[in-house]
């Protein structure tokens, strides 16, 4: 997959990189019929063995779609190789889902729930997920970046002094080194 390397590269020459990247799921890290895990028609979630070994996408109970947007896989597979290169950074997720468990299994089904550090995955509110990531990790707010779709999120999490990308259609390369470029400041 182009770009991966070269986007790694560019993660690695910032100087304050932050320690702790955390995605909101439905709409900003992937898409289950083209809306939120909650709302598909759900489990089981099955690989999709025609899909593309490093961006896989699973299927619904009903054959619906469950994908990573391409951008989202370009920049997990170069957070990944930044950090294998030396990056002291760490991955969460934070979803306010009403189905934690159904998104869990699509994590596993796309064999990506290893590569988070950190779940925080149950309906609650996104201060709540971050406090618990900050107790978790140890790390303080302002060492963690945060992406999300949903404007009320970025407000309340932003108050806590973490850096926070809106990404209004999912996470894009564009809104990914935006971030970095407002955390760098």
């Amino acid at each position: 997959m182009n770009g991966i390397t070269t986007l790694s590269q560019q993660i690695i020459k910032y100087k304050n990189i932050p320690k702790l990247f955390v995605f909101d799921l439905d709409l900003t890290l992937w898409e289950c019929d083209g809306t939120w895990i909650d709302t598909c028609s759900g489990p089981p979630f099955t690989f999709d063995k025609n899909s593309d070994q490093l961006m896989p996408q699973a299927k619904t109970r009903s054959n619906g779609k469950c994908e990573i947007y391409k951008d989202g896989w370009i920049i997990l597979h170069a957070l990944r190789e930044a950090r294998n290169n030396g990056a002291d950074l760490k991955l969460a997720v934070a979803s306010r889902t009403e189905e934690p468990k159904w998104a869990r299994e699509l994590l596993e089904v796309l064999n990506i729930w290893s590569w988070f550090d950190y779940k925080e995955i149950y309906p609650s509110t996104k201060t709540k997920h971050f406090a618990s990531l900050k107790k978790s990790s140890g790390l303080e707010y302002e060492e963690m970046i945060f992406f999300d779709d949903e404007q009320r999120n970025i407000d309340a999490v932003g108050k806590l002094g973490v850096t926070c990308v809106y990404t209004r259609k999912g996470v894009s390369i564009a809104s990914f080194l935006k971030g970095l470029e407002q955390h760098e400041k």
